[in-house]
């Protein structure tokens, strides 16, 4: 317990703390600046593994400024925040000269081009819908204009000049009116048919469904602050799974018998879920994702292209079931990557 406690009373410091001083990036990177700070307070590189869950190699790449030994993207710039945070230092102002120091885009200017290429993906895509139903509309009242034309109730005083009886004369008309009632049957049968989600499945499930998502990727993840849940309103952190999309990669997942994502996940996209009683995922490219299992950071599972056609896992579990499908698929006569 006393140690525990001397460890609390390191990593967290007050305003007497002179930050200002400690961040001056004009004489220290970045990485010197995290490898002073945790040595004047006598923090040992495993201390942080074991609070933050991130790997060692990438806290010695940090203090090392080594860019290209970190995994890129939004895990190095969350690395960095979260051991800026553990050090008891200014997180903005950590991040911030990191970007500098090595030319990275913030995460707002990254987040404000994602934003602008989804709104022309978006607007293209509406085009799209309302040039496929003008579309069909018009071919409606084509073939509606020729049948109607071509019917012999529109063409019935144009009957083949001859013999004509005088029974055949009172005879009734033998055309009755139902050719307009069995036009509009059609039409709405074609109507019904194209607004059958089966029918525009393939496009449908290309546009981002209207589950929340969470605008600012966070893995791994420490805390739920700010972070919007796809299929509850809140949770705990031992009660989580987590997946994002490191490119473009179809996901589904299922819990408890409800489908809550099946759709393509857009590169940078972040789904944090619920555990339920029981869950499934099926995943296009299990290379193209990182996961966060509770608090455990899983990262990329295994280079390459695999795909995996359904996994059932449990809490705790992710890493291993994945890695057993994994296993099955490679093995001569696998042909399920169902986990057990």
């Amino acid at each position: 317990m006393a140690k525990k406690s001397d460890k609390k009373t390191k990593t967290q410091f007050g305003s007497d703390t002179n930050q200002s001083a400690d961040l001056d990036s004009d004489r220290t990177s970045v990485g010197q600046m995290l490898k002073r700070e945790r040595t004047k307070r006598e923090i040992s590189l495993d201390e942080i593994v074991e609070d933050t869950k991130i790997a060692k190699m990438f806290l010695i790449a940090l203090e090392q400024d080594e860019l290209s030994q970190l995994p890129g993207g939004i895990y190095t710039r969350n690395f960095v925040r979260a051991y800026a945070r553990y050090l008891g230092l200014d997180e903005d102002i950590i991040a911030s000269q990191f970007n500098e120091q090595f030319n990275i885009k913030p995460q707002s200017v990254i987040q404000q081009e994602r934003t602008k290429r989804d709104d022309r993906q978006f607007r293209v895509l509406q085009r799209r819908g309302v040039l496929t139903i003008g579309s069909i509309m018009a071919l409606l009242l084509a073939v509606t204009g020729y049948l109607v034309r071509n019917s012999p109730v529109f063409n019935r005083n144009e009957r083949p000049v001859g013999d004509v009886t005088e029974q055949e004369s009172v005879q009734e008309d033998p055309w009755p009116l139902e050719t307009e009632p069995a036009l509009e049957q059609s039409a709405a049968e074609v109507t019904q048919a194209d607004d059958d989600p089966a029918e525009v499945k393939d496009e449908l499930e290309t546009v981002p469904d209207d589950r929340p998502v969470t605008a600012v990727p966070q893995l791994p993840l420490a805390e739920l602050t700010e972070i919007t849940l796809v299929n509850a309103s809140h949770a705990n952190m031992d009660e989580i799974f987590a997946i994002e999309a490191l490119d473009d990669v179809w996901v589904e997942v299922v819990v408890d018998g409800e489908t809550v994502t099946k759709r393509i996940l857009r590169a940078g996209e972040l789904r944090v879920y619920r555990y339920g009683n029981h869950q499934t995922l099926r995943l296009g490219n299990v290379a193209l994702v990182a996961l966060q299992d509770q608090t455990e950071f899983v990262g990329q599972v295994a280079p390459g292209h695999h795909f995996l056609s359904l996994v059932e896992f449990r809490p705790g579990e992710l890493r291993q079931s994945l890695m057993n499908a994994l296993s099955r698929k490679d093995e001569p006569d696998g042909n399920s990557s169902r986990s057990n």
